[in-house]
């Protein structure tokens, strides 16, 4: 099994273009042009509308970005936007977002820091065609007043933007991604979280990561974003998890430091917020706890392949219950310098990645 890669440069829009050109075909296939008939959503044009709007207002970039995506695949815009906004459509249903939203994403994340390790795991769980992901390396030149020029590596799941599942940038800094189900989502004029992890990828530092997620009119619904800082130094490098939630006033982030073993999956762990119960995530909260406290990367790679829970397993297989399942493992280590990618369960293969990703500016060699 393979995991396509491609290297695009231009602006936002030539950019979106290519990757919508190259994946043409498995984006055409995730626009369901009848799926915004499951939210039953009365007011959804009006919705659409006004979060375009908030985004037009602040990221004019990233739209002309998903206008490139969907002229180079053939597709509506519109579609293609009102996937993007999944996350708020689903929580404004006020149903569970796994009855609504097909194209909901799941995920585990690891963190491990000792004297000789740091490392970052991300698995990204997923169902049909969105198992169809592939990797962008991108430079993006400035096209608009408010845009910068960026460089960076991430894996991308069919119609969506870069930065909601895992990658990093030239400036150091390695992102994943937690989606979180949070209820009660009633402003339409937020910032669609979508669109928050996807200038996360332009961020030089982790204060302009979190500047990023307090700026006004605040998050559109909640996530979290495990943010890794490389720094020059084996001593010098840091993980944070960061969880953010929608509330009345714009964002409330929560910041915290990684040390020793640690993990976050789909549920707040700090955040006192409403927020649906995933039942996946209590079953691997609770495997992971079974297991021995790991001390290396293998030993994370082997809580990362773990299926011993049968109804909710770790790598997740899709069988009923779960209708997910887990599409790609990244492993960041952010001592080596190292991101590894695999398709298949890690130990399947004696825990060798299907490639290996420099994590050092100019040296994103693929092997």
């Amino acid at each position: 099994m393979a995991i396509p890669m491609i290297f695009v440069r231009g602006s936002n829009y030539e950019v979106g273009y290519q990757i919508g050109n190259t994946f043409k075909s498995s984006i055409q296939k995730t626009i369901d042009m009848d799926a915004v008939d499951n939210y039953k959503i009365p007011n959804v044009e009006e919705i659409y509308k006004a979060y375009l709007n908030t985004v037009n207002s602040i990221y004019p970039h990233y739209v002309d970005e998903v206008r490139g995506i969907s002229d180079g695949a053939q597709v509506s815009f519109k579609h293609l936007f009102l996937g993007l906004i999944g996350p708020e459509l689903t929580a404004l249903t006020g149903r569970h977002p796994f009855e609504v939203n097909s194209n909901a994403e799941g995920c585990t994340d690891l963190v491990l820091i000792t004297e000789t390790q740091k490392i970052l795991s991300h698995s990204e769980d997923t169902t049909g065609v969105m198992c169809s992901g592939y990797i962008i390396q991108a430079v993006i030149s400035p096209s608009r007043t408010n845009s910068k020029e960026e460089k960076f590596t991430a894996y991308v799941d069919p119609g969506m933007l870069p930065g909601n599942t895992f990658g990093f940038n030239t400036h150091g800094l390695i992102f994943t991604g937690n989606m979180l189900f949070q209820k009660d989502i009633t402003c339409i004029k937020s910032i669609p979280r979508k669109f928050i992890t996807r200038a996360l990828l332009s961020a030089t530092n982790i204060d302009d990561a979190v500047h990023i997620m307090e700026q006004l009119p605040g998050v559109a619904s909640g996530f979290n974003i495990n943010v890794g800082c490389i720094g020059k130094g084996d001593d010098s490098a840091r993980l944070y998890s960061i969880e953010i939630a929608h509330c009345p006033t714009g964002s409330k982030v929560d910041v915290q430091e990684y040390t020793g073993f640690d993990y976050h999956v789909n549920m707040y762990k700090r955040i006192d917020t409403l927020h649906y119960v995933d039942d996946s995530s209590i079953h691997r909260m609770r495997r992971i706890d079974e297991m021995p406290t790991p001390s290396n990367i293998t030993d994370i790679l082997n809580i990362m392949s773990d299926e011993k829970d049968v109804l909710y397993p770790i790598f997740r297989n899709g069988n009923p219950p779960d209708s997910y399942v887990t599409a790609s493992i990244g492993v960041f280590d952010l001592i080596k310098k190292e991101l590894y990618v695999f398709k298949e369960k890690p130990d399947k293969y004696n825990y060798v990645p299907i490639c290996i990703i420099s994590l050092q500016p100019n040296m994103n060699v693929v092997t």
